[in-house]
């Protein structure tokens, strides 16, 4: 009886496993049959298939975005050509946007090149390039090319982007730059964002037209949080209301522009922290770091006194709530500065604090005059006779 059963057993897998092959087969036969069907048609022309593009477009961007393509031309010669022919997907008005709606960029037109392998799950990388398009609330045209590594579920494994900027505005309103071109390197995967490469030349203004280089990377872990690091060779202290957008840790740049109104700020390097919600609906600045050296600066240290002129330093963010001012040279009146000083706290707010010390180096008259002028008139309470000092 025992031998019996594990017979009808075996007889039983054998029969079952028999049938699942019979029923592989048949599908396997179906999706080839399908497949030939579908390559014959494409043998008479382009189809249309915009829904379909813009359901795989959002599902490989990932969280909180959506992709709609109205135009969506699907195209393959290997019916007559050969299978080894790519399908070719040319898209247009394109659009990208985050999870409130709001229109992220404008693509008018791209080309999806798929090699046949991947129609039949490899990860062969895909390439993609498009020229003009815009992002919201710039006018700089983007043009690029890229290679796109397909992941398992029509998502995206990595993506590689080379981009190129033409001449237009960044941002919009008081957050605006203008460039004359740039460009950047793009690496993207389902949890990270590296730029690499980046590089714009500013639109010229008053003295100035500098050179930008800039890197950022961002790791999603629920939500995102970035850094944009920004190098800027040479510019003027008077042009420096066009190229520091008001955005941009605002009170600091207002600090920066009341009080230092004449000289050239070079090698300057500032990194912006940023955060954001995993569907990007808002960017929030965290903090910001950097410095840049100051050359024949006019800096004005306490509001309605005489001005420090030719000023060679630093100028140093700590954080977003504190800067410093190193000085290794400078005048007030007549009065020479050296090793000098100034502490300022309060960036971020509409009022600061500033901790000053300097050495001061001249005739005692010339010292006098700094130290009893308004709006320090540190001597008020001294002697009436150290005026007469010599």
């Amino acid at each position: 009886m025992m031998k019996l059963r594990f017979g009808q057993a075996g007889r039983h897998f054998g029969e079952t496993v028999h049938q699942l092959g019979r029923i592989f087969m048949l599908l396997v036969m179906l999706g080839l049959g399908l497949f030939g069907v579908f390559a014959f048609r494409l043998s008479f022309g382009p189809m249309q298939i915009p829904v379909l593009a813009s359901w795989l477009a959002t599902a490989g961007t990932g969280q909180g975005i959506v992709v709609k393509v109205a135009m969506a031309e699907l195209a393959w010669q290997g019916y007559r050509q050969g299978g080894g022919m790519p399908v070719s997907l040319q898209l247009g008005d394109i659009s990208v946007r985050n999870a409130v709606g709001l229109e992220l960029a404008h693509i008018p037109t791209a080309e999806l090149v798929v090699p046949p392998a991947d129609l039949f799950g490899a990860h062969v990388p895909l390439l993609i390039e498009g020229s003009g398009a815009q992002f919201t609330g710039a006018t700089a045209p983007v043009s690029w090319y890229a290679n796109l590594v397909p992941g398992s579920g029509f998502s995206l494994a990595r993506g590689d982007f080379y981009v190129t900027l033409g001449a237009g505005v960044l941002g919009k309103g008081d957050g605006s730059i203008a460039i004359s071109g740039g460009g950047f390197t793009l690496h993207v995967t389902p949890g990270a964002v590296d730029v690499t490469d980046g590089r714009a030349t500013l639109a010229p203004t008053g003295a100035s037209a500098p050179h930008v280089g800039f890197t950022f990377t961002a790791r999603r872990h629920g939500t995102w949080a970035g850094a944009l690091t920004a190098t800027v060779d040479t510019v003027q202290a008077q042009d420096l209301r066009a190229y520091w957008p008001a955005l941009a840790a605002p009170e600091a740049r207002k600090w920066v522009l009341e009080n230092i109104t004449a000289g050239t700020a070079t090698q300057a390097g500032f990194t912006f922290s940023l955060t954001a919600p995993g569907d990007l609906s808002r960017l929030a600045l965290a903090d910001v770091t950097g410095q840049f050296t100051g050359q024949d600066l006019t800096l004005g240290w306490v509001k309605g006194a005489t001005p420090i002129t030719h000023l060679n330093g630093v100028f140093t963010m700590r954080d977003q709530d504190t800067a410093v001012i190193t000085a290794s040279a400078g005048q007030v009146g007549g009065v020479q500065l050296s090793n000098g000083a100034m502490t300022i706290i309060g960036m971020s707010k509409k009022d600061q604090v500033g901790n000053l010390s300097l050495n001061l180096a001249g005739s005692i008259p010339d010292v006098l005059a700094v130290l009893s002028a308004q709006p320090l008139d540190l001597l008020r309470h001294a002697p009436p006779s150290l005026a007469d000092a010599t």
